[in-house]
């Protein structure tokens, strides 16, 4: 949201930096670096260049793509004039505390700081970027310090950006909310008297999110419904998927369905409409997106799958298609994020599984925070199952057999079988199999293809027991990463393939330090 954007001074004079400025405030990255490519073509005196060289580093920035950020912003911090060096080392300054360089970070914090001394308004931008770097060493005082500096503001559309990155920086500490409350409480009063529809929406937004946290889910509700009501004639996509995306969440607390079901689709709408311009980071090697927008996907699956599960017939099938389709995306969308490109996964058809064989059955387990859904297809009907088991329960059971089984270290003489394995595989078989495996056997299904999301994508299914016998020794198993992943097979037959086998002669360290046991 832009408002947890660094404030960061431009002063743009050519016609395609401001267009490219003009992008950026509507979230279009992708838009704002053509244009600014374009700018950079035209410059012509050093301080134009190093003006939209700052621009596009600052995009860059924002985009996360961090390296060559640092490029562009080095650069325009070196063709700069005295008066642009301080809006430049305030963009370094975010840079560098981004790349977790902090001693950088304050270093070019200091030099802006410098260079502001008669710049009351680069004063202010400088002192909330720096402490958003540190908002755990803050205080209250410093904080309302800062408001009141913030409230003397001539500019009111000025005043209200301030309040909100202040506002945003406070909600990082764990100090009292009042700041919070005021800054936010001032930004929205003062962002009736500005021109700038995009940043009314945004303290709207901002002040709804706070009420929401503070248990006023009425006050945020109406706060919402008044953002959704100005965005008519304004781009507004990354806003809009947190502000319907909270409405959705409050109508479900009402118990309000139907609107929550509506709230929901839209904010998946407005997430599709704009993820190339999403940036997308991996931390521990979970993406960004599961922590951010899954459960906005994960929310509207929940309510498709309420649906349904009251409905029979065409209405149902419907739904229970959504909700497919919905988990499709959340994995369509992480594949193209670690791709780097939509490229590969647009060319692709969507193989919507009907043209599977007759004997075999697809088995979508959707993993909600209070129940275990699983969609069963079968020929042209989907079949749903709900199991009340918690999230938590079925986490912990797919981590224990995963390391169980990881940890095994095999002999001839060591039997592959254990208590504590089969516990598990059991919990597990009785969780996603035992409902569905009447179903299977009534339609004489022998190939049974697993569709496993999260945590389950560390599950051997094959070795799922039901007491006497593993999986395995039922159905063959498949494991599938998404079916829509997959491609056509209308053309299977017709294409010739070709294998690289590969192999090591002589073992290297990393094969020589793995135990004995495994070696032999």
């Amino acid at each position: 949201l832009s408002s947890m954007k660094p404030v960061i001074a431009t002063s743009i004079t050519d016609y395609s930096l401001s267009l490219a400025s003009h992008y950026l405030e509507q979230g279009h990255f992708f838009l704002a670096l053509q244009e600014i490519d374009k700018g950079l073509q035209d410059a012509m005196t050093q301080p134009q260049k190093a003006q939209a060289m700052g621009l596009k580093g600052h995009i860059l920035l924002l985009m996360q793509r961090y390296k060559e950020a640092e490029e562009m912003l080095l650069q325009a911090y070196d063709l700069a004039e005295e008066t642009q060096k301080g809006d430049f080392a305030n963009s370094l300054g975010v840079l560098y505390y981004e790349l977790r360089d902090k001693t950088k970070s304050i270093e070019y914090f200091k030099v802006a700081l410098s260079q502001a001394s008669f710049n009351p308004a680069l004063t202010l931008k400088v002192k909330l970027n720096w402490l958003r770097t540190e908002p755990h060493n803050t205080n209250t005082t410093e904080l309302e310090s800062l408001l009141t500096d913030i409230l003397n503001v001539e500019s009111i559309e000025d005043r209200v950006k301030y309040a909100l990155n202040l506002a945003s920086i406070a909600s990082q500490s764990s100090l009292t909310s009042t700041v919070i409350n005021t800054a936010l409480e001032k930004a929205y009063t003062d962002s009736h008297h500005i021109s700038n529809q995009q940043l009314r929406l945004e303290a709207l937004d901002s002040l709804a999110e706070f009420y929401d946290k503070q248990g006023k889910f009425q006050e945020a509700l109406a706060l919402s419904e008044q953002a959704v009501a100005i965005t008519a004639n304004i781009d507004a996509d990354d806003l809009l998927i947190n502000i319907e995306w909270r409405k959705g969440r409050i109508y479900e607390r009402y118990g309000r369905d139907t609107e929550a079901l509506i709230s929901y689709r839209k904010a998946v709408d407005h997430i599709q409409t704009i993820r190339r311009d999403i940036p997308v980071t991996y931390e521990d090697g979970r993406s960004s997106f599961r922590e951010k927008l899954e459960p906005i996907y994960l929310g509207y699956a929940h309510q498709l799958l309420k649906k349904a599960s009251q409905q029979n017939d065409t209405a149902k099938q419907l739904n229970l298609k959504l909700a497919r389709q919905t988990i499709e995306l959340i994995k369509q969308t992480e594949l193209e994020d670690y791709l780097g490109g939509r490229c590969l996964i647009e060319g692709l058809q969507r193989n919507e599984l009907e043209s599977m064989d007759q004997n075999a059955a697809i088995l979508y387990p959707i993993i909600l925070p209070d129940r275990l859904e699983l969609l069963v297809s079968m020929g042209q009907t989907i079949h749903q199952f709900t199991v009340p088991i918690a999230e938590q329960n079925i986490r912990q059971a797919a981590l224990n057999l995963s390391n169980h089984l990881r940890n095994w270290l095999l002999s001839p003489r060591e039997k592959i079988e254990t208590r504590e394995n089969q516990q598990e595989a059991n919990n597990l078989y009785r969780w996603m199999i035992s409902p569905i495996e009447s179903e299977l056997q009534k339609q004489s299904i022998k190939t049974l293809v697993i569709v496993p999301d999260g945590i389950l994508r560390l599950v051997p299914f094959s070795a799922l027991f039901d007491g006497k016998q593993y999986l395995i020794e039922k159905y063959a198993v498949s494991i599938s990463p998404g079916m829509s992943l997959m491609g056509s097979t209308q053309d299977i037959t017709s294409r010739s393939y070709r294998s690289l086998l590969a192999g090591i002669s002589k073992p290297g360290s990393v094969v020589e330090q793995l135990p004995e046991v495994i070696i032999n």
